[in-house]
């Protein structure tokens, strides 16, 4: 027998064990515990310089673990969202910390003064009134309906979010950037295998959307931890806004993500997986499975982002 064709053979063998597991999965659906809630560590970095920075996001610890991403079998709209019958395990490795919420305004406002050649205003689309106007704001500071400094910052590009995790690197000395889209959908759900982390139900208390079962308080976004946390500590993962995250969208990106961390391709031209959905989508669209993706330059009224640390060196 040749090395390849034992190879052939162990693979066969764990994606039957996995093919399995998905099944006990997908039967016994279930929402975070008491035993699946860590002990949360909220913390936020000094500068680089030893000082404060008030300005910088709150970030929580995330326990390592391994889970299922992707959709269950007759849950996604198409075979984006994990072909049906093929288990994606993906593990999640200590050293990974998320912001408690979206990036706000005053937290962008922030390297906008201090980085104001690359982060000029940039025009944007979205929703106004209902309608979707090509010219829906002239920037963040002006995305066509009002926010406050505590709202998430939106009609930003891809490629400023990730300009701005370079640059709260550099003033803190850590490891900032955008999350893959494994460690978005294992932050969102936090342990849950239901449609959303509280179970498969869409409850007005939970989330900024646009739907009957929705909280319709708010005509566009809504302050940051205006609703509550999921297990994991992280406020508005579902709805409010958009968020972009490290990886190019692929159609059957699924068939490869079978470890961590998940591919993030170093391609520039090509969209962007956009997750959680929005103010202005349907409870539908708010599955902490669904993917979309989105054009790296073409700002958005509703999609913002959030940042991940990464190392070894987080608090305890």
């Amino acid at each position: 027998m040749t090395d390849k064709q034992s190879w052939m053979i162990v693979g066969a063998l764990l994606f039957a064990l996995a093919l399995t597991a998905r099944a006990d999965h997908a039967s016994q659906k279930k929402t975070a515990g008491p035993s699946d809630r860590p002990q949360l560590t909220l913390f936020r970095d000094f500068q680089r310089n030893g000082q404060p920075c008030p300005f910088c996001p709150e970030m929580a610890t995330i326990p390592a673990g391994q889970f299922f991403m992707g959709s269950l079998p007759g849950e996604g709209h198409n075979d984006e969202q994990g072909p049906e019958g093929r288990p994606i395990a993906v593990y999640i490795p200590p050293g990974l910390a998320f912001s408690v919420g979206e990036i706000t305004r005053a937290e962008f406002a922030a390297y906008q003064s201090a980085q104001p050649r690359k982060s000029g205003s940039e025009r944007c689309s979205g929703l106004v009134n209902g309608e979707f106007n090509l010219h829906a704001g002239d920037g963040w500071h002006s995305p066509g309906f009002d926010q406050g400094e505590t709202h998430p910052v939106v009609c930003v590009s891809w490629e400023t979010a990730r300009d701005y995790t370079v640059w709260l690197s550099t003033i803190t000395g850590q490891h900032y950037r955008l999350p893959s889209e494994a460690e978005w959908e294992y932050a969102a759900l936090a342990h849950s295998s239901y449609r959303y982390w509280w179970g498969d139900a869409m409850l007005p208390d939970r989330v900024n959307c646009r739907h009957e079962w929705c909280d319709t308080r708010y005509p566009a976004t809504a302050p940051s931890r205006s609703f509550r946390s999921n297990p994991f500590g992280l406020h508005d993962m579902l709805g409010n806004v958009w968020e972009w995250t490290a990886d190019c969208y692929l159609a059957q990106a699924y068939q490869s993500h079978t470890a961590y961390p998940a591919p993030v391709s170093g391609v520039q031209e090509c969209k962007r997986v956009i997750r959680g959905g929005s103010w202005a989508e349907n409870y539908w669209s708010l599955r902490g499975t669904n993917r979309e993706g989105w054009k790296p330059d073409t700002p958005l009224n509703d999609i913002g982002f959030r940042v991940v640390r990464v190392g070894q060196k987080l608090p305890l």
